[in-house]
């Protein structure tokens, strides 16, 4: 049969900058999105901090219920 497909669902971006990435997943889960990438940079930020986002917090974006895709930089510092 074809593929499940979620319900297309709206949600609102929240504003994860400046976050520990584990608390970023855990706030965007909540608020409707999947982290689809992570790239790490070098930053004087603390390590997995998150420095950018792909979505505008604020904005209301569609996408797969659940799973509206976000990307995020996140900083690498050794």
């Amino acid at each position: 049969g074809p593929d499940f497909v979620p319900p297309t669902a709206s949600a609102t971006v929240p504003d994860v900058t400046g976050m520990h990435v584990d608390e970023a997943r855990a706030l965007l889960k909540a608020s409707g999105f999947a982290i689809s990438n992570i790239t790490y940079s070098v930053s004087t930020e603390p390590d997995g901090t998150v420095l950018w986002q792909s979505e505008q917090a604020g904005d209301v974006v569609n996408g797969p219920e659940g799973e509206i895709p976000i990307k995020l930089i996140v900083s690498l510092n050794r």
